[in-house]
């Protein structure tokens, strides 16, 4: 599958076409068992994928705060239960992105990430949420 990652990068809707090359890095450093580097390029990159995803679905990506300051709609908002994202997808790949990107039932990776909790990354967490982002980039090409 390395061979065709870059297609199937570039042919991804919710990559953004001004990330495609960034996304690519990324995943290509998996497949080398880097999973510090990949992820480190994956994890922000799978959340504005998420964003793009719930916007395709018909979900606002932005809000208005009350200054007037438009800023992105989080994870928090996006995932949240009853959501057009949740009623818009497959129930399994909405409970997958919900475990590995969110939940406190689940691996919450983009968390334990973002607050340095993570002590090893060439583990079978970091291979699975690796896997799972190369995952959502092909199901949605």
């Amino acid at each position: 599958i390395k061979d065709y990652s870059s297609e199937i990068v570039d042919n991804s809707f919710i990559v953004p076409k001004s990330r495609k090359e960034i996304v690519k890095k990324g995943i290509n450093y998996g497949f080398d068992f880097d999973f510090e580097s990949s992820l480190g390029i994956l994890i922000p990159q799978m959340e504005n994928c998420i964003r793009e995803l719930a916007g395709i679905c018909g979900e606002s990506k932005y809000k208005l705060g009350d200054d007037f300051i438009e800023s992105a709609n989080g994870l928090e908002y996006l995932l949240k239960k009853g959501n057009i994202l949740e009623q818009s997808i497959d129930e399994d790949t909405y409970f997958g992105i919900c475990a590995i990107f969110l939940s406190d039932y689940g691996l919450n990776y983009r968390n334990e990430f973002a607050h340095g909790l993570i002590e090893s990354f060439n583990n079978f967490a970091g291979l699975y949420v690796w896997w799972y982002c190369l995952y959502l980039i092909t199901l949605y090409s």
